[in-house]
């Protein structure tokens, strides 16, 4: 008797387990966000987007940098030897075509910029895309200190393809890759010092594909910032994008932008960034990590004055202080703000009438003028999913 009532005891508690384990699978089906979005940690739900940095180090904010666009943070965590990536195969790769020249920043590439949105699942295709190149790996990086990456690239040049890193020769941080892939045999160098910094993204790849981005090869990017970019297989982008890497490699030189879709600093930055304010007629979306430069802000402030709907989504004034100053000034002239909090917003976007810019470029003035900067508009089918991502983060923003 004793032993029967036992067994039902277990019975029902295994049962109990069981149905709220399903009720719960249930629920997180059903209320989730949807996959195609990435919300970050803090939005509702389940927190199934947001994996912890594999080197085992949480994302965390540092004390707030100086006000200089160099360092956003400083990447202090020990690089170390991760996991490697899922393996892909290499698929045939289709015919870019000719290059055929355009010098509309705004002309529909071909194919369609691969659109990449961070920190969800940024990493791994970062590192895919590594994986699958067959002659030749170019590198623009501002702050590199992953050794996931690292590895790839070393891995890569172990199986014959040519690769070289252009780093900014002012972070220290970098100081233990640039060891690791020196000492592996990869060329590495520091970018001119005529830049206050060399703060291009851009990692490019057997002339087939270039990455052009706003996240750097660290921790924090990876696994706990708000960042865009995108893979662009048009041939003439990638003619340039490999013009500017060999002029900044050899140190001198020029490289003739009189026509070309690329918005560079501190070539063609200034003009084209702010034609892209003042293109405008319904509406004007930012999400940046700041927005300080004079001229931009006067324009902004022009826009929605005369009726344009403009949203600003700054970063979290906890990291960047003078947000707060800047929030109340934007609030003040009658413009929407919030504070982006779900992750740490080093994201550079301006989307003028559902036209997307994204890239390097903070919205500063040494950013624009000084610094080397690599950026596109995407004017692309691709564009609605970088769309549809910041209407999600600015229904997530707080208000100041």
């Amino acid at each position: 008797m004793v032993a029967r009532l036992f067994q039902s005891v277990v019975f029902c508690l295994v049962l109990a387990v069981v149905t709220l384990g399903c009720g719960e699978s249930f629920s997180s089906a059903v209320d989730g966000p949807p996959a195609s979005l990435d919300l970050g940690p803090g939005a509702d739900g389940p927190r199934v987007d947001a994996p912890a940095p594999r080197d085992g180090s949480p994302p965390k904010r540092d004390a707030p940098a100086p006000r200089v666009d160099g360092p956003t943070r400083r990447d202090t965590t020990t690089p170390r030897a991760d996991s490697a990536p899922p393996r892909v195969d290499a698929a045939p790769r289709a015919d870019l075509g000719p290059v055929t020249p355009s010098c509309d920043p705004y002309s529909v590439r071909s194919p369609a910029p691969e659109v990449l949105i961070g920190p969800v699942g940024l990493e791994t295709k970062l590192l895919q895309r590594i994986q699958l190149a067959q002659k030749q790996i170019l590198v623009m990086i501002y702050q590199f200190t992953r050794y996931n990456f690292s590895n790839a690239l070393i891995a890569a040049h172990k199986r014959g393809v040519q690769v070289k890193v252009l780093l900014d020769g002012k972070q220290g941080a970098n100081s233990s890759v640039r060891s690791k892939l020196t000492a592996a045999g990869i060329a590495v160098k520091s970018a001119p010092t005529s830049f206050t910094h060399a703060h291009a993204k851009v990692i490019w790849i057997d002339g087939y594909e270039a990455i052009v981005m706003s996240a750097n090869l660290i921790t924090y990017s990876m696994g706990g910032e708000r960042n865009y970019g995108v893979i662009d297989r048009d041939p003439y982008d990638l003619k340039q994008l490999k013009q500017l890497f060999d002029r900044d490699w050899a140190g001198t030189g020029t490289v003739d932008l009189s026509c070309s879709r690329l918005v560079v600093s501190p070539i063609n930055a200034r003009a084209r960034m702010l034609a892209h304010v003042n293109r405008a007629k319904k509406t004007l979306d930012f999400a940046v990590m700041y927005l300080d430069d004079k001229t931009i802000k006067t324009a902004v402030l022009a826009q929605a004055k005369a009726g344009v709907a403009v949203r600003v989504l700054l970063a979290n004034p906890a990291w960047i202080t003078s947000n707060t100053a800047r929030a109340a000034e934007l609030k003040a002239a009658g413009v929407p703000v919030k504070y982006f909090k779900n992750y740490d917003l080093h994201a550079k976007l301006m989307i003028s009438d559902g036209i997307p810019f994204v890239g390097s470029q903070n919205f500063s003035y040494t950013s624009i003028q000084k610094n080397r900067e690599i950026g596109v508009f995407v004017n692309a089918s691709t564009r609605s999913q970088i769309v549809a991502q910041f209407a999600a983060d600015w229904k997530l923003g707080v208000a100041p």
